[in-house]
């Protein structure tokens, strides 16, 4: 009889393991950890990692919109972001989201609108909660939150989300991970074109026809300038760091290459200003 007992007392233990490891190894249901949103500053961590959900996550664009005028955001102004994702024959969902710099910082800020189906994380991710891992409309789901844009001056700004799509049954297999990077701009009417105006920026060739452009502006010493290539859709396709050791004329290389032909901004960001111009690559 002891050892009836002591076989349905095993039976019960692994059974309560597996289940364990069933809802809570595979999937976050009250919310993705701090550094999951795919920025750079993680090394571009999503939800598809050990411990979480497997595979790798797949770009998608447009699954962050917000209500910033196409014109750009204003200084201070507030808005509203929203994270969304349709895809059919799934039942489970969880995201996470934060406009941050290259090394990790917030910019602007973050604030909740809906407490019950998401959460805040450092005051730099926005993350689902419980509530928030369902839906009623069969295969879509949003999320939405407010930001309140930095000061003038701060010039364009990256939002990264990472978005899971998961069929619900216990185990990884058959979940998705998808990530999108958004990009917001600072309208030019807000005291960003004369702060500029203090950078001499050029760039050529232009049209770009090989996979080096170079790049000329003038920065003080000691200082760090921001050098990224932008899409059409706002995406950062490429971004350097250049520290000045001198007052003056800088000059740097920028590497173009992978990159499909078309059109493209190269936007620089330092101690003097934000300055930005459009370029072909043929």
């Amino acid at each position: 009889m002891k050892k009836i007992y002591f076989a349905l007392l095993c039976i019960g233990v692994i059974s309560f393991s597996l289940l364990v490891d069933s809802t809570t190894t595979y999937s976050n249901p009250t919310g993705a950890p701090a550094g999951c949103s795919s920025a750079p500053a993680n090394n571009n961590a999503t939800c598809a990692q050990s411990g979480c959900h497997s595979g790798t996550a797949s770009a998608r664009d447009l699954m962050i919109t917000s209500d910033v005028a196409p014109s750009g955001y204003i200084p201070g102004g507030t808005y509203t972001i929203t994270v969304s994702i349709t895809q059919a024959g799934i039942s489970k969902w969880g995201f996470e989201c934060s406009p941050q710099d290259g090394g990790g910082n917030v910019i602007g800020t973050l604030a909740i609108t809906n407490s019950t189906e998401t959460k805040l994380l450092s005051g730099t991710y926005v993350t689902h909660k419980t509530a928030g891992n369902t839906s009623a409309t069969a295969g879509f789901k949003s999320w939405s939150f407010r930001w309140t844009a930095p000061i003038a001056g701060t010039g364009s700004v990256p939002f990264y989300a990472s978005v899971m799509a998961a069929n619900g049954n216990g185990n990884d297999a058959g979940d998705l991970v998808f990530k999108d990077t958004y990009m917001v701009f600072e309208d030019p009417n807000t005291g960003i074109v004369e702060k500029a105006n203090t950078i001499d920026f050029a760039v050529f060739p232009n049209p770009v026809e090989g996979n080096t452009i170079q790049v000329n502006f003038n920065a003080n010493a000691s200082s760090t300038s921001r050098i990224r290539v932008i899409s059409l859709n706002g995406s950062i396709v490429n971004e350097i760091n250049h520290n000045a050791t001198s007052n003056g004329t800088q000059h740097t290389a920028l590497s173009m290459e992978n990159l499909a032909k078309g059109v493209y901004f190269i936007e620089i960001q330092n101690g003097l200003g934000t300055k930005m111009t459009r370029i072909i690559r043929r």
